[in-house]
Formats: structure tokens, C-alpha cells, sequence
């Protein structure tokens, strides 16, 4: 089976910028990434609900070549300088699945 990789960003967003950056993430996720072809096309953005201003995007990729092509492409470069200008703090990083339960 092969391995998927999960990238993970954390955003802590200037206050009363949410929908701004709701806003640029799916611009992001429709229109850049999905260009580069290196996206599975899956991507969840979740929003804290004690703290409105933290949001947390992840996402799988078939392989750690995969999320290093994309964040090598200039197009999706660009879209991720976008997603951080109303943010206080972003933070992305890639992971591996070491385990999972079923219902």
C-alpha cells in the first residue's frame, strides 16, 4: 500500500479578516493547486470555534515528491503568500499516517 503524505497549515488570522482568508483558501484550493496537478483535490479548511481567528487546512498527496513539486511551483507559491497576508501566523508542514481507527 503506498504511503500518503498529509500536508497540515495552521493560520491565525487577523481579527475580522476570516472571510477574507475563507475566501482566498478556496481560491487557492479551486484555482492554484488544483492547476499544478499535484493535488489529490481533497482539502478541509476547519475553523476553531473558541478561537474564531485559528484555522486549521489539511489535506492528502500521494507522495512527499507530490507536496514538494507543488510547493515548488510559482503558481501555488503564489497562492500561499495570498492565504498569508491576513494572517498573524501560518504554519504548514507535511506528515505520514501512523495510525487510524474505523467506526
Amino acid at each position: 500500500m503506498p504511503e500518503t503524505i498529509y500536508i497540515l497549515g495552521v493560520w491565525r488570522v487577523k481579527p475580522e479578516y476570516e472571510a477574507d482568508f475563507i475566501a482566498a483558501w478556496k481560491a487557492a484550493r479551486c484555482d492554484l493547486f488544483s492547476a499544478t496537478g499535484s493535488t489529490s483535490g481533497k482539502g478541509t479548511l476547519i475553523q476553531s470555534l473558541a478561537v474564531p481567528i485559528l484555522f486549521y487546512s489539511f489535506g492528502p498527496r500521494p507522495s512527499q515528491e507530490a507536496v514538494q513539486a507543488m510547493r515548488n511551483e510559482p503558481q501555488a507559491q503564489a497562492g500561499i503568500n495570498r492565504l498569508r497576508e491576513p494572517c498573524t501566523e501560518a504554519i504548514s508542514g507535511s506528515f505520514r499516517l501512523v495510525a487510524e481507527t474505523s467506526p
